[in-house]
């Protein structure tokens, strides 16, 4: 493989992780906090989660805390 192509793979993923990131971020900080008693769920938890463990974290918020706020009834805001 090129090493041109194989950088450009790494900033596509890079940025990519990076968008994830920000936008898991921003939902989770819009939220008004009685969508978060809703569900039962602590935002600065999930802030401290989303912030410390970077893409991962970003991950767990968007497959485990955002199913919870349509389960709930609340409306999602992304």
């Amino acid at each position: 493989m090129n090493l041109a192509v194989l950088e450009l793979l790494m900033a596509v993923i890079f940025l990519g992780g990076l968008a994830l990131w920000l936008v898991a971020l921003v939902d989770l900080l819009k939220r008004p906090t009685d969508q978060w008693n809703a569900t039962g769920q602590n935002q600065i938890v999930w802030a401290a989660v989303v912030l410390f463990a970077s893409v991962l974290g970003a991950a767990l918020y968007w497959f485990i805390a955002r199913p919870r706020f349509r389960a709930s009834g609340g409306v999602t805001t992304a």
